[in-house]
């Protein structure tokens, strides 16, 4: 868990533990059938690993080194950090830890200017790429940006569905720019290798 900061009433990233290694999955080829079956039922979300490797973005290289597996996460708009923490814990961001330190550095962190700027100057660079010819004022670009730190908020988003019954809470999907900033909190490189179907918490 983080720590709190005294008097501050926010939490400190100082404390977060950002190991220098990563969670292994055993040799499931050892295994027996049924047993290597089942995890591999649970663990790994295997219609993304073939699309992925069908289309040569996973285990090209597998003949020289080792394979990875795209591992299953919820689809409750927190699969990022789900994933991070899978990759270096070995579970899922349940408490919003990853979530939580994210936030708190797009929202008072040191580096939020520098990120601020990273971020503009990318969204500028990509609608002049687009052929968009759009001139947003500063208060515009503050706008924007104050709207890319609530999506990284641990607070679950509103649904208007008053019908469900269901209690599973959903958080706002990240950005790149939260991709970019998760890897400043952990210190580590974060390499995404993603498949062209979105899904949700139903599929």
């Amino acid at each position: 868990n983080l720590d709190r900061v005294s008097g501050l009433g926010e939490w400190s990233t100082r404390k977060l533990p950002t190991p220098g290694y990563a969670f292994c999955l055993p040799d499931l080829e050892r295994l027996a059938p049924d047993f290597r079956n089942f995890l591999e039922k649970d663990l790994i979300e295997t219609p993304t690993q073939r699309r992925l490797e069908a289309s040569k973005h996973l285990n090209w290289w597998h003949q020289y080194g080792q394979k990875l597996y795209p591992l299953s996460t919820t689809g409750d708009g927190n699969c990022l950090m789900h994933a991070a923490s899978l990759g270096m814990w070995g579970l899922h961001d349940r408490q919003l830890t990853l979530r939580e330190a994210l936030y708190e550095m797009l929202k008072r962190g040191s580096r939020r200017s520098a990120l601020w700027r990273r971020w503009k100057w990318a969204e500028h660079h990509a609608n002049q790429a687009s052929g968009l010819s759009l001139t947003l004022s500063d208060e515009e670009w503050m706008q924007e940006w104050n709207g890319i730190v609530a999506l990284a908020s641990p607070v679950p988003r509103r649904t208007d569905d008053s019908s469900s019954d269901s209690t599973d809470q959903i958080y706002e999907s990240l950005e790149a720019i939260h991709v970019f900033a998760l890897s400043h909190v952990l210190k580590r490189p974060i390499i995404v290798v993603s498949d062209t179907v979105l899904r949700n918490a139903k599929g």
